[in-house]
């Protein structure tokens, strides 16, 4: 959704280069939070692999609603353990501004994704945040090369 002063509101073109852009201060924002998230509780490691199970059951059924419900319940979960407002703030701002892109990245996703959330979540587990953060980066920068992949670059 674009806001356009003393005009209204309209739905966002799909665009690569915004995509790109996103995603690039996603990676940035996000691998900070997850940094000031391990390690995680045998308790939260318990809680989060059925949310992961429960997603990927959603994202092979098809239900992309509840996949992606599931996936954003997955990252805050993680990141839920910064003491930032500000960041958590921002983290969903930017959220809400991929949620499309997201759903586009669907039907490339299934087990990649579960893995490489899974990935996260051991390097959290282990105590290993800086892993963490490297298996964070790697799980978005995927998703929006897939996405990228699907849309040329505007012009082409």
């Amino acid at each position: 959704m674009e806001t356009i002063p003393n005009r209204g509101a309209r739905v966002a073109t799909i665009s690569r280069e915004d995509m790109e852009d996103l995603y690039r201060v996603r990676i940035l924002l996000e691998t900070s939070a997850i940094r000031e998230s391990a390690p995680l509780t045998e308790e939260e490691i318990a809680e989060i692999t059925v949310m992961l199970d429960e997603l990927k059951e959603a994202a092979m059924a098809g239900d992309h609603d509840r996949a992606l419900a599931l996936h954003r319940q997955y990252h805050f979960r993680l990141y839920g353990r910064t003491e930032s407002r500000w960041l958590l703030t921002l983290i969903d701002l930017l959220w809400k501004h991929t949620e499309r892109y997201q759903r586009l990245s669907l039907p490339f996703r299934h087990d990649a994704a579960d893995d490489e959330h899974r990935t996260v979540m051991d390097h959290l587990a282990a105590g290993d945040p800086d892993g963490a953060a490297e298996a964070l980066r790697n799980h978005l920068e995927t998703t929006a090369r897939l996405v990228a992949d699907a849309y040329p670059p505007e012009g082409d």
